[in-house]
């Protein structure tokens, strides 16, 4: 009993931890930036609803499948690069063991380019290229469905070695707001300065269960 309490009160402990970590990483996020003046307008982007489901086959086949849904009145384009599709290279998915809370390493290296700060220093927001061929444009109560196999993008052996099998997973990407193949640009009431526009989807949340999926995969899996 002593044992399972102590066990109950350190996984507590852990998550508080993540509570706290999280918000600072949101608040750094939307504000001032890792210690930069934001360079971009960030809103939040209630209107687009995604619903993930996984389908844990095997060690080597963990399928997440993304549904998005425009509810808003306008058109709204998706730019490519940020979906979570078998072309995924940046790390708009989190992956976590669900008991200790402990992130998965993202395996695949980033390849899309960013807004830079003045020092050179990277932001969040990715640098889009304007054509029609990097949107899919989802109009008012559209919806699409993407998938890609996480299997091979984060490390889940070396937690399936020790026995760890159930994991949490979310979607969140900062989409460049664009409309006719143009970047909105807008004023920033903080500063006075007009910078480009981008709508976060996906989880805006401290809590680390809150909008995450979970899923575990099946035992014997670690070869």
């Amino acid at each position: 009993m002593y044992l399972k309490s102590s066990y109950q009160a350190l996984i507590s402990m852990k998550k508080t931890i993540l509570i706290f970590t999280l918000f600072a990483l949101v608040q750094c996020e939307d504000e001032i930036e890792c210690g930069h003046q934001d360079i971009a307008v960030s809103k939040e982007a209630p209107f687009i609803r995604i619903d993930l489901k996984v389908l844990p086959v095997s060690v080597d086949s963990i399928l997440l499948k993304t549904t998005i849904t425009n509810n808003w009145e306008n058109d709204f384009a998706l730019y490519k690069p940020l979906l979570p599709n078998e072309n995924l290279t940046e790390e708009l998915v989190s992956v976590m063991e669900k008991t200790t809370y402990k992130n998965l390493t993202f395996t695949t290296q980033d390849k899309e380019g960013y807004l830079t700060y003045d020092d050179g220093g990277r932001s969040n927001y990715i640098k889009p290229r304007l054509t029609e061929n990097d949107f899919i444009v989802l109009k008012p109560q559209q919806t699409i469905e993407v998938q890609t196999n996480i299997a091979s993008k984060f490390d889940f052996k070396r937690f399936l070695k020790k026995g760890q099998s159930e994991f949490m997973v979310v979607y969140s990407a900062a989409f460049p707001y664009v409309v006719n193949n143009r970047q909105f640009t807008e004023m920033d009431k903080q500063d006075s300065v007009v910078k480009p526009v981008y709508y976060y989807v996906g989880l805006k949340s401290n809590d680390p269960d809150l909008g995450r999926v979970a899923f575990k995969v099946p035992s014997g899996a670690t070869d």
